[in-house]
């Protein structure tokens, strides 16, 4: 009996941890590990939030006049939101991600799906070169999860990936932004999310 490890193809979720916020801290490191809120257009609300603003039990949504005489006090750093910089981000991203794969579907400006192939160590082994890789030449942290396939639900899916492989879950978890899938839709819209079926994250 054969002890090789099977070969086979499945598909990776590939997402942005916090993606305004962490392309913001790329952009300006001088804001790692500082209270951050990131603003819709025209400054009208909260739409990211960085897990230390979260401590601050600031809420998604609020309105930014409501907090801005508080903000000083609590030493929460705030930006516009730069579109045309998250473009960029999500771009360079891409560009790498398709690096890896012939079947790329881009879901949203920090998502995206991909085909591997190979036996399970040659997927687990290309999700961590993704994920060394997307944070060197961008500075953005992502988490990669593995499964055999893919479906869709309302709703959004929350990894912790403190653990080598962990299920997703349905139910909100801790962790540090490194470590975690932000369970935060990063445009501040609800919408569709993706969920892969029999994941582990690496």
């Amino acid at each position: 009996m054969s002890d090789q490890e099977p070969s086979d193809s499945r598909v990776a979720l590939v997402d942005v941890n916090n993606f305004y916020v962490s392309s913001e801290r790329a952009f300006d490191p001088s804001l790692e590990d500082k209270s951050l809120v990131v603003l819709s257009n025209d400054d009208g609300c909260v739409i990211t939030r960085s897990a230390e603003a979260k401590s601050l039990v600031i809420p998604m949504g609020a309105p930014w006049f409501q907090i801005a005489d508080q903000a000083k006090g609590w030493g929460l750093q705030v930006r516009s939101s730069n579109y045309e910089l998250y473009g960029d981000m999500s771009a360079r991203v891409m560009e790498i991600l398709g690096r890896h794969t012939t079947d790329l579907e881009i879901y949203s400006i920090d998502e995206a799906f991909l085909t591997l192939h190979g036996t399970h160590g040659d997927q687990r082994t290309t999700g961590r070169t993704i994920k060394t890789t997307v944070r060197r030449n961008t500075g953005l942290p992502v988490c990669v999860g593995l499964a055999p396939t893919k479906t869709r639900r309302l709703g959004r899916v929350l990894v912790d990936s403190r653990a080598s492989v962990q299920p997703f879950s349905p139910r909100p978890v801790s962790g540090s932004c490194s470590t975690l899938c932000s369970g935060a839709l990063s445009s501040g819209v609800r919408h569709t999310r993706p969920t892969v079926v029999g994941a582990s994250c690496l």
